[in-house]
């Protein structure tokens, strides 16, 4: 996931913001807001139905209990375990197979996270995770293994439907936790122009109503102060301090800001504690996102949309810098919000009032009307004779 945060030290120095005259925006004051074959791991039920206000409460810690009923030839190994299916897909056939997965909603949003080492244009990818909503279920597409194999092969129902095209579709919504550098990944490795991209991280910074400066929030943080992905603090806390030490063990940090893998990320079969890490991290967002959502008006949605996409055209660009300090901050300051305020109050007022042009053509319409009437009642007068 190229997260780039402040979990800790993560106060923001802009001003809050609320309401004007609706659904004009200005700055003003805080309002009350209130093997080798596909391999099925099973964890714990994470119940992640946006729909749903209950089935949040049943989230639990990712964890693995390797009980493996093992087969032969290109059957399934299973891991029995209390929960929804997590595939590897490290075949083309099993490409495919997901691509067709896919298809069946195409509309669905697709929670999507991507590891590798020092994840980057400079890196590699390893791993795609995508996890759905709806059947609840979570691939790791395994690119150490398929190479480009994994982002061009295409669906068995239908041959134009690829990985990439799905990445790339400005109509269906892939959901990432800070996609700067898994976009910029995914343009310069493998020719991926990622669109129809929900930034989780600048929800974030939309849930606290930040109007610019201070330091963007990792997930670590957000899954620690969320109220919605229903862990109890002992849970959270465990989730917590496996994320620390998996990412301790998995990344390391070079004296440039690159990140560097454990060899774990790399052998194949995957470790279960590389499938924990790699999946742990996509099977929260959805909750994560639906609690950030829920205190978003139209405003908000807006910013939210397109700063999102200013973060994706700036990480496809040739000058990108993937790593660095200013990638902790927020990107937009106080004087930006404004100028975001008063362009969206120039939209509002462009949709609900007229301009000149507007009004004539208006006053065009009425008079041909009002002719079209006296004519139709001057006829009607001669008709009586």
């Amino acid at each position: 996931m190229g997260e780039f945060s402040s979990d800790d030290t993560c106060e923001t120095g802009g001003k809050w913001m609320d309401f004007a005259t609706p659904p004009r925006w200005a700055v003003g004051e805080q309002p009350d807001y209130q093997g080798r074959t596909a391999v099925v791991i099973l964890h714990n039920g994470t119940n992640a139905h946006l729909s749903s206000e209950t089935e949040a409460s049943f989230i639990k810690p990712l964890t693995f209990n390797l009980n493996v009923n093992s087969t032969k030839g290109n059957r399934k190994r299973t891991h029995d375990i209390n929960g929804y299916p997590l595939t590897i897909i490290d075949t083309p056939e099993r490409v495919s197979q997901l691509m067709d997965d896919l298809l069946v909603n195409p509309t669905e949003d697709l929670y999507v996270d991507l590891e590798g080492e020092n994840l980057c244009r400079h890196g590699t990818i390893t791993i795609v995770a995508i996890h759905l909503v709806e059947p609840r279920r979570t691939y790791l597409v395994d690119v150490h293994t398929l190479g480009d194999t994994a982002f061009y092969t295409p669906a068995a129902v239908d041959n134009t439907t690829t990985l990439k095209t799905i990445l790339e579709s400005h109509t269906r919504t892939k959901v990432f936790f800070d996609v700067r550098n898994d976009s910029d990944a995914l343009r310069v490795l493998y020719d991926i122009l990622l669109q129809g991209v929900m930034d989780v991280q600048i929800m974030e910074l939309g849930f606290r109503q930040c109007t610019g400066g201070g330091w963007l929030r990792g997930l670590r943080y957000c899954v620690r102060n969320s109220t919605q992905v229903g862990l109890s603090a002992e849970e959270k806390n465990e989730w917590l301090e496996n994320k620390w030490q998996m990412a301790r063990k998995f990344r390391s940090m070079d004296g440039e800001g690159g990140e560097h893998h454990d060899p774990g990320l790399t052998q194949r079969p995957l470790t279960p504690e590389a499938v924990e890490y790699s999946a742990g991290d996509v099977v929260l967002l959805p909750q994560v996102r639906r609690e950030y959502m829920d205190t978003l008006d139209d405003f908000w949605m807006w910013f939210v949309e397109r700063e999102t996409a200013a973060r994706v055209e700036e990480s496809q660009d040739d000058g990108y810098v993937p790593h660095g300090r200013r990638k902790a901050l927020v990107p937009w300051t106080v004087p930006d919000f404004e100028e975001r305020i008063k362009e969206y109050n120039r939209m509002i007022e462009d949709e609900y009032y007229p301009t000149d042009d507007d009004e004539s053509e208006a006053s065009d319409a009425e008079d041909c009307f009002l002719w079209f009437h006296g004519v139709s009642f001057w006829l009607y007068e001669v008709s009586l004779g």
